[in-house]
């Protein structure tokens, strides 16, 4: 008798537990979907779906320098690309977050704002070399931030953005790397 009631309480006080804290109690109709939802998204995931929010953005506002600071018309291709193609990602990074109640930043980090504003006060030839070098780089990161999320990331879908836009980053650095080789005035 004594163990059953012990679980009555400990039943009750998790209840209480879980309504101060706006959960429905245990056994409710209608919890499951949403409990094993949340479930399956991990630290991993999450990080992801940040990390990319913020980089889509960052690479929109510097496509956007690139178009307007750039000395070659293949920096300013890129950057036109980089505009397109990331505000996809932004648009596909914020839905997907929405649908598994997930907040994501709606700007660059402040490192990125800052790098941005550093971009703006080149031009010429100095900006495409510290543009296009960032742009390898970045790129690589993203590469590296997508391959883990397909190994530690545990919800289904946020894995499948992963393996979509790791194809997209791998083009994206491609491309920078050909653009880089090609600059022979870089110190």
């Amino acid at each position: 008798m004594r163990g059953r009631k012990g679980a009555v309480i400990a039943a009750a006080v998790c209840t209480a537990i879980g309504a101060m804290a706006g959960m429905p109690a245990a056994g409710a109709h209608g919890t499951n979907h949403h409990k094993s939802h949340h479930q399956r998204l991990n630290s991993q995931d999450r990080e992801f779906l940040k990390s990319t929010s913020e980089g889509a953005r960052f690479e929109v506002a510097a496509g956007m320098t690139a178009t307007t600071h750039a000395a070659r018309d293949d920096v300013k291709a890129f950057g036109q690309r980089m505009i397109d193609d990331h505000s996809r990602e932004a648009k596909d990074v914020e839905a997907l977050a929405a649908k598994l109640h997930v907040r994501v930043p709606k700007e660059p980090s402040d490192e990125q704002q800052k790098i941005v504003q550093l971009f703006a006060q080149f031009s010429g030839k100095a900006f495409d070399c510290m543009y296009i070098a960032d742009e390898w780089t970045d790129h690589e990161n993203d590469i590296n931030e997508a391959k883990l999320e397909l190994a530690e990331g545990k919800n289904r879908q946020v894995r499948a953005f992963a393996r979509h836009w790791l194809k997209v980053y791998k083009q994206h650095d491609e491309m920078a790397s050909d653009i880089l080789l090609s600059l022979d005035d870089c110190h």
